[in-house]
């Protein structure tokens, strides 16, 4: 028998005989995406029977859930209730009035998107990584913010188009994710943890990989 206090060597599904990969005891390697996960967890959810590909992917979506899960209460990050989020992003409408109406700039993000534009970097498409991920409110947050933003102000929007350079250089799509929805996400989890917005943008930062 293996002593327990040494890794030992386990074969990943997807590799061949000859690329055994010396992993932690009790850790086997998802046939996936290659993370180290709970054998007994691959063990469960296969019950022992051999893996397809759709079973394997499901397990990798799986795993990933369960170890975004334990990152979220790990770092004691809220429990988002969905249903009032729109609600609470209402409740921020003056604020976000004001962003649209010039004090944009005079934030973090539209800083950011203002060096940008001076750079002249990308100067008409919206490159992807000018798309910040809402942190732990994730994918589901981001649409849920830009949709009531547009619901809000699409036509104070299209009006101040042609007047800011700053929503003017990326359309006013392209301003809306890539100022206000982290400008409001930023707000949202300084309500959430009652944080600075120097450390909510931390923690958005750090919670971008755990969203839903």
């Amino acid at each position: 028998m293996p002593d327990a206090a040494l890794p030992q060597l386990v074969l990943s599904p997807t590799n061949s005989p000859s690329k055994s990969t010396v992993v932690e005891p009790d850790k086997i390697i998802c046939p996936i995406c290659e993370d180290l996960v709970d054998e007994e967890l691959l063990q469960t959810f296969s019950k022992g029977l051999k893996m397809d590909v759709a079973r394997q992917a499901k397990f990798c979506r799986l795993h990933k859930k369960k170890s975004a899960e334990q990152i979220w209460e790990a770092k004691g990050y809220p429990n988002i209730e969905w249903s009032e989020l729109k609600g609470r992003i209402e409740r921020h409408h003056d604020h976000i009035k004001s962003l649209i109406a010039g004090k944009a700039s005079e934030t973090h993000f539209g800083s950011l998107l203002m060096e940008k534009i001076k750079s002249g970097q990308n100067r008409t498409l919206l490159k992807t990584d000018d798309y910040l991920s809402p942190g732990y409110y994730g994918l589901r947050g981001m649409s849920l913010m830009t949709e009531t933003i547009v619901e809000m102000f699409s036509a104070l929007l299209r009006k101040r188009a042609p007047q800011d350079k700053l929503i003017s250089a990326r359309g006013y799509s392209g301003f809306v994710q890539a100022v206000l929805v982290p400008e409001l996400a930023v707000m949202l989890i300084q309500e959430d943890m009652s944080l600075s917005a120097e450390k909510a943008r931390g923690v958005m930062q750090d919670s971008r990989a755990v969203g839903e």
